[in-house]
């Protein structure tokens, strides 16, 4: 048997060449956040990729799903440990900002600025290894699709302009299900995915072209399976709208202290789930329905520049000057967003306190700042 384990972890392996940690398979909308402080606890074997094989590919028996590696060297840590992430060692094709910043949007725009100063050079030459190569936006906590507007604003034409270095080139969010007193009810969870789906909407109103990746996925404080299948079912809402998903997959470590008791079980993969297969078969099983992520969003090629496409013609959609997330009456999309009616575009109000207002107006104007979106 162990034998057996050591040949399937080789081979899986050598199968992983366009999986490296780090990595976003273009094929495979789905994946898992793996590695962190519990590597260096020593309470897993994370192997010598950061637990990508033990922890994701060995579960699920498919090396395509992208692994987010938390001390891996793709993903930038917290405080002055960017200073050692050199992008050349990351051999993926995706480079993740800092994981839910502590020091706010703004301290993370201007280590972004400082990071691309310091690996300037090192950044371009790995940004061109392929047409695929994205960098997210910070992995922001909740309010996650706000936390990327102001990011993207406050960072100005450098972060949203393709072919800069300072380019963020897909807004990431991390999320769990159970609403404010978690894990919650099924009913519970269920609207806790529909307001992570409103919230990131916000943002692809803004930004069209981006795509999504919900870094983080699994229902918060649960300590049985049956919660975490539950979470592990809903991420269908994301995966639906082709939106890319990594399953919180590591040990829950209290206060960043793996020795406490872990406030969330059976969100390893290798955990047992409920029908008597492991969370890792569960998580296969469900994303084998989901064998594409559409058009790669890398700078060639991808999706057109500008606003998506507006709803078909007699189809209810939002009027100029009315906002996206207020129709009284109107049938939405099921998560309270209606699409600006043809030839107009979303732009956001900024309201003085408050969060700001996405609203419509006919395509190339400009916003109350005189900018372009």
């Amino acid at each position: 048997m162990h034998l057996n384990n050591q040949l399937k972890s080789f081979f899986l392996a050598s199968l992983a060449i366009a999986a490296l940690p780090g990595s976003t398979a273009t094929e495979n909308l789905c994946g898992a956040a793996v590695g962190g402080l519990v590597c260096q606890s020593g309470k897993v074997d994370c192997g010598s990729d950061h637990g990508c094989t033990t922890m994701l590919w060995d579960q699920v028996g498919d090396p395509s799903f992208n692994c987010m590696a938390y001390d891996g060297p793709c993903h930038i840590g917290y405080g002055d440990m960017w200073k050692d992430k050199n992008p050349l060692n990351c051999k993926g094709d995706t480079f993740y900002l800092w994981d839910e910043p502590g020091a706010g949007v703004n301290w993370a725009v201007n280590t972004w600025k400082q990071f691309v100063q310091l690996y300037g050079n090192e950044l371009e030459t790995w940004r061109k290894r392929g047409k695929n190569q994205i960098v997210t936006s910070p992995m922001f906590g909740s309010p996650g699709g706000e936390k990327n507007i102001e990011f993207l604003r406050t960072c100005g034409e450098q972060c949203t302009t393709r072919g800069n270095n300072h380019y963020i080139g897909a807004l990431a969010g991390n999320f769990f299900a159970g609403g404010e007193h978690p894990p919650g009810t099924h009913e519970i969870r269920v609207l806790s995915t529909d307001w992570v789906i409103r919230d990131m909407k916000k943002a692809t109103a803004l930004y069209p072209d981006l795509p999504v990746h919900i870094t983080n996925w699994a229902t918060e404080k649960c300590t049985d399976a049956d919660c975490q299948y539950d979470g592990m079912q809903l991420a269908k809402k994301f995966l639906d709208l082709g939106w890319k998903v990594w399953w919180f997959g590591t040990l829950d470590c209290p206060y960043q202290d793996c020795s406490r008791t872990p406030e969330m079980t059976h969100n390893r993969l290798s955990e047992k789930g409920p029908n008597g297969k492991t969370m890792g078969q569960e998580w296969k099983e469900i994303c084998a329905k989901y064998p594409s992520s559409g058009p790669s969003p890398g700078p060639s090629p991808g999706p057109s520049p500008g606003p998506s496409p507006g709803p078909s013609p007699g189809t209810p959609c939002t009027k100029a000057g009315d906002d996206v997330y207020y129709h009284p009456g109107v049938p939405d999309d099921g998560h309270g967003f209606l699409a600006c009616c043809p030839d107009l575009e979303t732009y956001h109000i900024p309201v003085a306190g408050k969060q700001d207002r996405i609203s419509c107006r006919p395509k190339s104007t400009s916003n109350l700042n005189g900018m372009e979106l």
